[in-house]
Formats: structure tokens, C-alpha cells, sequence
């Protein structure tokens, strides 16, 4: 994440929307590989995009959002950022660090009735690059629902989370997509 282009992104939001009510955050980067034959520089550049973009992101919502008393930022992490997953140590760290932060802005600014939450899905039917070739039918049959979930829940379950009819909802952790155990 490249700071002078988040903020130029956010300038020209506000300029043309005016305040932002709701941050929805989806990034996600990560080349395959184990704690050992990561280089350095991939697991750096997963950090940058995956979490450091939350942290700029956050930091040119909350303080309008905290003016007018309201606000959600829901954040899509992974269900690798809650199970080990083999050659995915990258994206996985990274994608623990957004749960942690989205913890951490929802202790600091929950009280301001901002909502701050992320969503951890499971292996999903979408047209990602990284799905070619990736055995993405086999993975599938691992997990519980032993398929692939489907995009649209998710975006369900965020549109509800950042919806305004759900105003107690703090620093909660929603997993879809049927794999490991039920609970965090």
C-alpha cells in the first residue's frame, strides 16, 4: 500500500461522495511457500498490502466517522488467518495480523460507535488467478461443506455487519465457508 495513493483514493471519495460511512477493506496477496522458503520480500509485500493498507485506510475514516458518531470498517481476512495452512505462511500471518488490528481499532474506537469487524471466509468459487492450477476441486472437498463457498454469502453477511440495523456488533469474527472447527 502505497500511502500518497491511499490518500489521493480517499481525497477524491470524499470529494466526490462526501463523509465515508462504511469502509469495506478486501485485499489479500501472498505467494505460496512455508516459513523456510519465503524470501523476505514476498512476506514483506504481503504485510504491506494485506494489513499496513488497513492501517491508511482506517486512518483517513475514523477520524470523520468519530465526528459524526458512527461507522463501520469490515475487513475480509481468511480463514488462514485463524487455521495453519501448508505453503500459505504469507498470506496466513498476514491475514492473522488484520483479525488482531481489527481487535485492537475495535477496542480503541468501538466506544465512539464505530464498528469494526472481519469477516473470515473459507475457500471461495471465485475466477482468482491463484486459482488456476491450484487442485481447487480437492482443497474443496476438504473442508465441511466439502465445496467451495459462494462470494455472494460473504458479501451477505458483510452487507448486514456494516448495515446500520446492527449497531451493537463489535469486533466480531464471522467465518463462512465450512472449513475447521466452528468456533475462534
Amino acid at each position: 500500500a502505497v500511502e500518497a495513493d491511499v490518500l489521493r483514493l480517499f481525497a477524491e471519495a470524499r470529494e466526490q461522495c462526501g463523509p465515508i460511512d462504511v469502509l469495506h477493506h478486501n485485499v489479500g496477496i501472498g505467494k505460496p511457500g512455508g516459513p523456510v522458503d519465503t524470501d523476505v520480500r514476498d512476506f514483506d509485500a504481503a504485510h504491506n498490502v494485506n494489513v499496513r493498507s488497513l492501517l491508511l485506510a482506517s486512518q483517513q475514516v475514523l477520524p470523520s466517522m468519530v465526528e459524526r458518531g458512527r461507522g463501520a470498517i469490515v475487513t475480509i481476512s481468511s480463514s488462514h488467518g485463524l487455521l495453519g495452512a501448508a505453503q500459505r505462511s504469507t498470506y496466513g500471518i498476514s491475514k492473522a495480523g488484520l483479525i488482531q488490528m481489527v481487535r485492537m481499532l475495535a477496542v480503541e474506537w468501538g466506544p465512539n460507535d464505530i464498528r469494526l469487524n472481519a469477516l473470515a471466509p473459507g475457500r471461495l468459487l471465485t475466477d482468482s488467478p491463484s486459482r488456476a492450477g491450484s487442485g481447487s476441486d480437492a482443497a474443496a472437498l476438504k473442508t465441511k461443506a466439502r465445496r467451495e463457498g459462494d462470494v455472494y454469502i460473504v458479501d451477505g453477511v458483510k452487507q448486514f455487519i456494516s448495515g446500520g440495523g446492527v449497531s451493537d456488533l463489535y469486533a466480531v469474527m464471522v467465518r463462512t465457508g465450512g472449513e475447521g472447527p466452528s468456533g475462534i
